[in-house]
């Protein structure tokens, strides 16, 4: 009985929908001998080895990436589409329904129970494109909150993967519709991004953006380095960014497209 009020007292501090790993529990008292009679006890649930869920709680990726993030300290975020699609900015997004973006930094690996359990689920990637957590915040959802890509960081995050007519226009009609910028960290970000293609996609479209505000951004200090960008195999040259674009979108500035 003791033992079992120990679990439930865990259990009602423990954030609803969120894993919670073997290490956490040990530091908590419970044994992993515990663990094992509690799994068989129908208390909590193994989803993978040394990870274990309320057995009531439906599964939620989310709360995974929060177990990685908070139990276990991994520099991981969730980003581009999906953290603009969390923050509820999105517009004919085109990543396949239910796959959860994820960004990693060099040299880091997801934990076997995330890459099993939830394979299929998520499309994680390294990259160095910013040298620090600039434009990371908590997002709270549900009971607990994740680390996501601001909407700003986001956009640049989407732009370093646009190749074709489609993910151009997507990602640009998206960038459209965002109104409430926050131009200092624009600004940081766009210095301290290293993807070309990213900064020049973000400055081709913010000259074309309805919003007066956005297009006041201080360009100074920004290295968009050198060579034409080809965001589509036919389109459009334009001389003052060196891209090439859909022939739809090589218009004057300061109208949508």
């Amino acid at each position: 009985m003791a033992k079992r009020n120990k679990l439930q007292k865990i259990l009602a501090k423990w954030p609803n929908e969120t894993i919670l790993l073997s290490k956490k529990l040990d530091e908590l008292g419970i044994s992993r001998q515990l663990q094992g009679t509690y799994v068989k006890s129908g208390w909590i649930q193994r989803i993978g080895v040394g990870a274990y869920k309320k057995t009531e709680d439906k599964e939620n990726i989310l709360g995974a990436v929060y177990a990685i993030q908070k139990l276990q300290g991994l520099s991981v975020h969730i980003a581009g589409y999906s953290s603009l699609s969390l923050q509820s900015i999105e517009h004919h997004i085109t990543m396949e329904e239910g796959v959860l973006g994820l960004i990693g930094v060099p040299g880091l690996n997801l934990p076997a129970w995330f890459k099993n359990h939830w394979s299929g689920k998520f499309a994680f990637s390294r990259s160095n494109m910013f040298s620090c957590e600039l434009g990371l915040k908590q997002l709270t959802v549900g009971d607990f909150s994740v680390i996501v890509s601001t909407p700003e960081r986001a956009f640049l995050e989407v732009f370093s993967q646009v190749k074709t007519d489609a993910t151009f226009e997507n990602a640009a009609e998206t960038f459209f519709s965002y109104l409430s910028w926050d131009l200092k960290l624009c600004h940081q970000l766009l210095i301290d991004c290293k993807s070309a293609r990213a900064k020049r996609m973000f400055l081709f479209l913010l000259d074309r953006h309805v919003s007066k505000s956005i297009r006041a951004l201080d360009k100074s200090g920004i290295d968009c380095g050198s060579g034409v960008i080809q965001f589509v195999k036919k389109g459009k040259y334009l001389g003052e960014y060196n891209i090439m674009v859909p022939d739809s979108f090589a218009v004057s500035e300061g109208s949508e497209y």
